[in-house]
């Protein structure tokens, strides 16, 4: 079979030029006859449109800096992954593309990654059925894509093509280089492998040149045939004679582990079309979720414009969303190419306006895909268009630019967008590019950024939902961030653990910024809510909302004996377990068996209230009090204990005040003026001072005003004196609680004191 030339046209549109290595469709049905050359080995490498013109590089490189040893071998030192068989399929291009790949991470110190061979062959979007071959500059573009390698537990290989592209898959890392080394360059292979890893690389197979028995490959005739295998270059041995001269390379091969020697074998380096299309991909950067890949060109270089050895291009892009730009990227045509660019707010289509940034000028030795740093991050706001204006110079080509064109056969998918690149031989004069234009390419060109993480800073908060049982509400939250995503949680143990939220009989909206639940019974009640809420960048979540399902309520705490100067004011409450449904009606007992509703009027207040002040006239002295109280969703009433409201004897009237006792009592202290609570309302620290006249055990305890003990401050038996207890309120959620003191006066009588505590973060 004779070797395929490629035929370069130029045509002249305007002041600028292009060139395009055209394929016919009879090469292309070529490859049907390659996989017809033996029946023992399948191939599957598809031609490559464009060409690499190494014929001036400079065999000295920069890049070599080590004295190579005689013999190398990656499979000695680690530096590559498992043999596979490609199977009944013409997939031989995706396992030195993949294993390559493999070994550089490897050597970066990432371990035995699996990457997915079978997702490259459903995945790439070029003209090809799955199992009709590929070549590397379709590997590249699917690499540098943002979607891809995936892990091969994701995406198992199989040598069927009915299998598809799976949707979803995340990537493992983002290739942002690679680069393609000159044909047979022997020196420039070895030195790769040995710095970064093993290559890709294709020659022409045909049995009748491989020693089966030394495992040795080397076509002795310069046949001039096209090469039809990639296979990967893991080492090379100098010292092995072959029948046209010493040296061979060591081959990793995709034909399985019994084929071989144990799935190797070796080339010679003097084999006339053996280290064609060498490449590897350098680096790599870890996935992340908030990069944004901008760019037209899902099918990568398959053609090459231009008209001078330096030219320009522009590409247009928007922002979706709130992001910083920090990188380009585009391919180096040929050897020794420079990129540098500039990022403008506006383009007129003529003239530019608003530089906002700069891509410092970059050389690159060889011909690949290169990314390169802004030289400062540039932030850019959802909505805005950005215009990036780059500059490409080699001393070799007149066609510097890569574009991604339809090629019939190949590349028919690419999609040209319109108004979206430009073109130039001199950086002033500009021609459109593009589906509608003259000349139907698009620039192979990206922009990397991130999306900003700034977008989330707070979302709105459910609030508290007080329901009847079987009665349904809905919590909701929100964020003005496009693109936000919601996931509902709950907790059943008081926020100890959360678990999703999963649509069902119970809920629905689990996943959207208003959360339904249905038909609540008691059991939900006390569940607490909360929201995911999550941008391209981060997620935050929502504050916490509480679920009461009302019930009969149960008293937490009773009103108590108060004794209080005649005609001053006496405090009773009463606390319950469910506060936020509960009905409220004081009643009094005026003849030791009726009990009366009381009314507010000139001597009581909060009559329907869980606090109840009564002026302590004599209608209203030596009388005793309780609190009737029900559900707003039942009929049900339960009642607090009874409270006697006494007066204090003439000797001691004059320290009247709101003091609650147990008993009636006649203090010697006002022990309600004895407590101070500051500051309050509280922000973090929360100072209580007190004193007691005699020896006596000292409870003080924090309630919330759900009736919950919130801790304990003081539960001890103190002398008499001056104390004060300090409590860190920072823990605390916004809000009401209770602080009740409860001692003893010289009697033994117990006195209890309640204390409102405001805090307010």
């Amino acid at each position: 079979m004779k070797k395929i030339q490629l035929l370069v046209l130029a045509t002249s549109f305007s002041s600028f030029i292009f060139a395009q290595n055209y394929l016919s469709h009879s090469v292309f049905q070529s490859q049907a006859e390659l996989k017809q050359i033996e029946n023992l080995e399948n191939f599957g490498l598809v031609p490559e449109p464009v060409s690499v013109d190494y014929t001036n590089y400079n065999i000295n490189s920069t890049l070599r800096t080590t004295v190579l040893p005689a013999i190398f071998d990656l499979r000695t030192t680690g530096g590559i992954t498992s043999v596979k068989n490609q199977g009944s399929c013409g997939s031989c291009w995706l396992f030195p593309s993949m294993g390559a790949v493999e070994s550089r991470w490897k050597r970066l110190g990432y371990g035995d990654l699996d990457l997915s061979e079978d997702n490259l062959k459903h995945c790439h979007n070029y003209n090809y059925l799955p199992c009709a071959g590929g070549n590397r500059l379709m590997a590249t573009a699917y690499f540098t894509r943002g979607k891809g390698p995936v892990l091969e537990s994701q995406d198992p290989y199989s040598a069927s093509s009915a299998t598809g592209c799976p949707v979803g898959l995340m990537p493992t890392a983002s290739i942002t280089e690679a680069w393609f080394l000159p044909n047979k360059g022997i020196t420039d292979i070895k030195q790769a492998i040995f710095n970064y890893g093993a290559v890709y690389n294709t020659f022409f197979w045909n049995s009748r040149y491989y020693n089966s028995s030394r495992r040795i490959y080397c076509q002795t005739r310069d046949t001039s045939a096209s090469n039809n295998h990639a296979v990967l270059l893991v080492g090379w041995n100098d010292t092995i004679t072959t029948p046209l001269g010493k040296g061979v390379w060591i081959v990793k091969n995709s034909w399985g582990s019994t084929w071989g020697d144990a799935g190797f074998f070796y080339i010679s380096f003097h084999d006339k079309e053996a280290a064609q299309d060498p490449t590897i991909w350098v680096n790599r950067s870890n996935f992340n979720s908030k990069q944004i890949v901008h760019g037209y060109d899902d099918l990568g270089w398959t053609a090459s414009m231009g008209g001078a050895k330096t030219c320009y291009g522009v590409v247009k892009f928007t922002a979706s969303t709130n992001q910083i730009l920090k990188q380009i990227a585009t391919y180096a045509v040929s050897p020794n190419t420079t990129i540098s660019a500039e990022i403008y707010s506006t383009f007129s289509g003529t003239t530019f306006s608003g530089l906002i940034g700069t891509v410092p000028a970059k050389t690159f030795q060889y011909a690949g895909y290169y990314t390169l740093d802004v030289a400062s991050a540039i932030n850019i706001t959802s909505g805005s268009n950005f215009y990036i204006k780059y500059k490409v110079s080699n001393a070799t080509s007149s066609y510097p630019l890569a574009v991604e064109s339809k090629i019939t056969g190949y590349s028919t998918n690419a999609v040209i967008e319109t108004g979206k690149c430009w073109t130039s031989t001199n950086g002033t004069s500009w021609t459109t590019i593009g589906a509608t234009s003259a000349s139907k390419y698009d620039l192979s060109f990206k922009a990397i950024s991130e999306a900003s993480c700034d977008f989330l800073k707070s979302v709105s908060t459910p609030s508290l939902s007080n329901l009847c049982s079987g009665q349904t509400t809905t919590f909701t939250a929100s964020s003005s961030v496009a693109g936000t995503t919601f996931q509902w949680q709950v907790s059943t143990d008081n926020g100890l653990s959360w678990v999703n939220v999963i649509n069902g009989t119970k809920y629905s909206g689990a996943t959207t910024s208003s959360l339904k639940v249905i038909g609540v019974t008691l059991s939900f009640d006390k569940y607490l809510y909360r929201c995911n809420v999550m941008s391209a960048c981060n997620s935050i979540y929502s504050n916490i909302s509480t679920l009461r399902v009302t019930s009969t309520p149960v008293v937490i705490l009773h009103p108590v004996n108060t004794t209080v100067a005649l005609n001053t004011a006496a405090i009773l409450d009463v606390q319950v377990s469910n506060p936020s449904n509960c009905l409220y009606q004081w009643q009094i007992n005026t003849s030791g068996t009726t009990w009366t509703n009381l009314v507010n009027n000139t001597n009581i207040a909060g009559a329907t209230t869980n606090e109840l002040y009564v002026n302590a006239t004599s209608s209203y002295i030596n009388k005793k009090y309780r609190c009737r109280l029900k559900s707003s969703c039942t009929s049900t009433y339960s009642y607090s204990n009874p409270a006697l409201l006494s007066i204090l004897t003439s000797s001691t009237a004059s320290g009247s005040g709101t003091s609650k006792l147990s008993e009636t009592t006649e203090p010697t202290i006002n022990f309600e003026e004895n407590i101070i609570l500051y500051p309050n309302p509280a922000n973090e620290l929360i100072n209580i001072n007190y004193s007691i006249l005699n020896n006596t055990k000292v409870e003080i305890t924090l309630y919330d005003m759900l009736g919950q003990i919130v801790v304990k401050l003081v539960n001890n038996e103190l002398e008499a004196g001056e104390y004060t207890t300090d409590f860190n309120t920072s823990n605390l959620n916004n809000g009401t609680y209770l602080v009740i003191f409860t001692t003893s006066d010289e009697q033994g009588k117990q006195i209890n004191v309640h204390k409102r505590l405001v805090v307010n973060h």
